[in-house]
């Protein structure tokens, strides 16, 4: 199950993230359908949309719950502005391990690092769901993805 797009509302105002996939094997990224599985080497990137500045994250809890930072590269939260359909410079190329993968971005109003959210999803994780929330203090959207594990065609849309 994926959902492309998913919004929240908090302190900080509303976040939206969007998924957009490059199919492992194909020139072209495209986008992600609702209950579209995805494979290994499969790249996926996102987009955010937020009505206030702020500073983001985008996590990820694979269905080993392992947690894993999708954005940003550094040690803290990024600093990023109010706007629409942001792209986020990156694409993270997915690894063979199969099952749901829950992708959270978080929006928090002052730079936070990184460990300490990690250490939230860990938590969250250990109990075998993912809350709704996951106590960091900022505003959250969340999507997840389908993972099939193994490589192989996956025609593009």
């Amino acid at each position: 199950k994926v959902t492309p797009t998913s919004r929240s509302k908090g302190a900080s105002g509303t976040l939206a993230l969007a998924t957009y996939v490059k199919y492992a094997g194909h020139e072209r990224p495209g986008t992600l359908y609702m209950g579209e599985a995805l494979r290994a080497g499969d790249r996926v990137a996102f987009r955010v949309s937020t009505e206030a500045p702020g500073y983001l994250a985008v996590l990820s809890v694979d269905g080993r719950n392992q947690v894993s930072v999708f954005y940003p590269a550094g040690a803290t939260t990024a600093s990023v502005e109010a706007g629409k359909d942001q792209p986020l410079g990156n694409a993270v190329e997915l690894d063979e391990s199969e099952g749901p993968e829950t992708v959270v971005a978080l929006l928090c109003e002052t730079e936070r690092p990184l460990v300490e959210l990690v250490a939230k999803a860990r938590k969250a994780a250990s109990r075998g769901t993912l809350p709704v929330d996951l106590d960091t203090g900022c505003v959250e959207s969340r999507t997840t993805l389908a993972k099939a594990g193994a490589t192989g065609p996956t025609p593009p849309r």
